[in-house]
């Protein structure tokens, strides 16, 4: 992600949270005030227009919320917010509301529908298997052959190369060659040998969608496009497709009717010490009709 949109976004959050407590008039939570003072400084680097639709379309979040009997303003007790150490623990929601009934949980996006992104060097460890089993140690061997592979190309190609681009000006192919295909390849080998298991299936989804129940939120210029991740159906298998006409590509199926899109790529523009990959993962099938709300 940008630092420009990653700003955005905590911008977005911010305005969101703010709304949500002087509208239901109830107070913030530690970790949220914390988080409202870092984010709050980052709002005169966003355009006025972008500030003032933020503004309007949590209101009108907030309305639909209290329409549909999800939020009863009088049993409002707090609003929190949640934090990145949290996302790591696999939770997806950005915003909650706290009621005398129970949470409510919200993932709000600028205008991307993107899904959590991995890493290759944790893909096995999604799945549930240990870090130190012999499966995770053997792939993550694997990995470093390819990357040490990579590296010594490189210098071949190009001995003065310390950006990605540099190798490409030279050999337009050479990344997804020897990088983006071999590790999608080898990480489609390990999928397949997992996706018939239960609770592989079940972890990997968690981790994509998020491990508690959410409502995400896409605000865009259009208006807001809402989904409600609850009580969805837990997966028993999941099937991985590397396709070679798309060399740094996985299509992911589950038998739930989840389907998701990844596509390796490089989270930095430079050559580092190790190859710095992640995946943007989008969901190409959801099977939950959303709510679009003006």
């Amino acid at each position: 992600m940008s630092s420009r949109s990653n700003d955005n976004g905590r911008v977005l959050e911010a305005i969101l949270t703010s709304v949500l407590s002087e509208k239901l008039k109830v107070p913030l939570s530690d970790a949220a005030q914390l988080s409202q003072v870092r984010d709050f400084e980052k709002i005169d680097s966003i355009p006025k227009p972008l500030k003032e639709r933020f503004e309007l379309q949590s209101d009108r979040l907030l309305l639909w919320f209290i329409d549909e009997g999800i939020i009863i303003p009088s049993k409002v007790l707090e609003i929190h917010r949640f934090s990145d150490f949290d996302a790591q623990q696999g939770n997806v929601a950005d915003v909650q509301i706290q009621t005398e009934d129970g949470p409510t949980n919200i993932s709000v996006k600028n205008n991307h529908t993107a899904t959590k992104h991995q890493r290759p060097s944790t893909v096995l460890v999604r799945l549930g298997v240990k870090k130190r089993s012999a499966d995770n140690l053997g792939y993550l061997n694997e990995i470093s052959e390819i990357t040490d592979n990579f590296y010594e190309k490189a210098k071949m190609i190009m001995p003065s190369a310390t950006l990605f681009r540099e190798l490409k000006s030279v050999d337009a192919e050479f990344i997804n060659r020897e990088c983006y295909a071999p590790i999608c390849a080898l990480i489609d080998r390990y999928y397949t040998k997992f996706g018939s298991c239960p609770t592989c299936a079940e972890n990997l989804l968690k981790f994509l969608v998020g491990s508690m129940d959410f409502y995400k939120v896409v605000f865009n210029e259009q208006g807001l496009c809402i989904s409600n991740f609850k009580d969805i159906m837990v997966p028993s298998a999941f099937i991985s497709r590397h396709v070679e006409d798309r060399p740094g590509y996985l299509d992911l199926q589950f038998d739930n009717a989840w389907n998701f899109s990844l596509r390796l790529h490089t989270a930095s523009s430079r050559l580092g010490n190790s190859l710095n990959l992640k995946f943007d993962t989008q969901l190409s099938n959801e099977p939950i009709t959303p709510i679009y709300v003006s």
